[in-house]
């Protein structure tokens, strides 16, 4: 039984391994929470349809990609 054991337990380098994927993880999820959060509070934004860009709903155009928006995406 010990035998099988050792051979399943992990070495440093995949304890390493593993927390810097845990680690990836933990920094992303926290990045798309205040990513969504952000939205969430500004309502008043909202995706360019080409570049997907936030923007004021009063912006006659994207800055980040130029494109005109229409008046019925304004409202």
């Amino acid at each position: 039984m010990s035998g099988l054991l050792a051979f399943f337990s992990p070495g440093p380098i995949e304890l390493v391994f593993i927390l810097g994927l845990a680690s990836v993880l933990v920094l992303t999820l926290g990045w798309v929470t205040q990513l969504v959060v952000l939205r969430a509070r500004n309502s008043n934004l909202a995706p360019c349809p080409d570049c997907g860009k936030y923007i004021s709903h009063q912006a006659p155009a994207c800055p980040k990609c130029g494109r005109p928006l229409l008046p019925d995406q304004n409202a």
